[in-house]
């Protein structure tokens, strides 16, 4: 069962803490069952609850609980589907950077499984832990005026994020690249290019994806400039 602690004495701005609560005898007694918890699962924005009043007490836990079975059930849904089914219809530059000190493009030869691309990266400068990646992920909603709805907004190192979010994936295009060794980072300046490369998006370590329409926009920010040294926009379709 979920149940929330009240903070107290904290300035800043508070969270309720989902709760797991281990055993529920421990509570028995207990003028204040908020306190009787352990182990934080994950932060939610503050709500304030009347704690005096027995049935606003029994109304937020019964919110948090509903909360938490939604939860699972997103979960279990975003597991059930991969990036293993993407066929990207289209790459092209942000049109709101121009200028771009990197210039990367995929154009899709093919569009059905295995999908063919010929892929170029030409980099003035290594690629590694002085730029931050960001990937920012939308899903086009079909209902009604068609629109994007934003999922998620990653960021991190530039090499970290690539071994933690595309993995082999990233490795083998590198090879067919021409950049050796494999899974080298940073990845030195230079021009390469891959011609017919069959992509396995199975391989990468990403794959809590939606099905539907998404929109991937790939950025590359230099740290101590903050300049934007490449923004991609990528149309991928992920079929049941």
């Amino acid at each position: 069962m979920g149940v929330v602690r009240k903070r107290r004495g904290h300035k800043r701005s508070s969270f309720l803490i989902i709760k797991k609560v281990l055993s529920m005898q421990e509570c028995t007694g207990s003028k204040d069952p908020f306190l009787c918890q352990t182990e934080d699962l994950f932060p939610l924005p503050r709500f304030r609850f009347n704690l005096d009043h027995t049935n606003t007490v029994r109304r937020s836990i019964e919110i948090q609980i509903l909360f938490l079975i939604s939860v699972i059930f997103i979960e279990l849904n975003f597991q059930a589907q991969s990036a293993a089914n993407f066929i990207i219809e289209r790459c092209y530059p942000c049109e709101n950077v121009p200028n771009q000190k990197i210039n990367y493009s995929v154009n899709p030869k093919t569009f059905s499984h295995p999908q063919v691309l010929d892929v170029t990266l030409i980099t003035p400068i290594p690629l590694g832990d002085q730029l931050k990646f960001i990937m920012i992920i939308d899903l086009e909603n079909t209902i009604g005026v068609k629109s994007w709805q934003r999922l998620v907004k990653l960021e991190d190192d530039f090499c970290r994020a690539m071994h933690s979010y595309m993995g082999s994936f990233a490795y083998q295009m590198e090879t067919a690249m021409g950049i050796q060794p494999r899974g080298v980072c940073p990845i030195p300046k230079g021009h390469y290019h891959a011609v017919n490369y069959t992509a396995d998006y199975s391989l990468m370590r990403l794959q809590a994806f939606p099905f539907g329409r998404l929109r991937l926009t790939i950025k590359y920010l230099e740290k101590s400039t903050k300049d934007i040294l490449l923004c991609t926009i990528t149309l991928v379709t992920n079929k049941h």
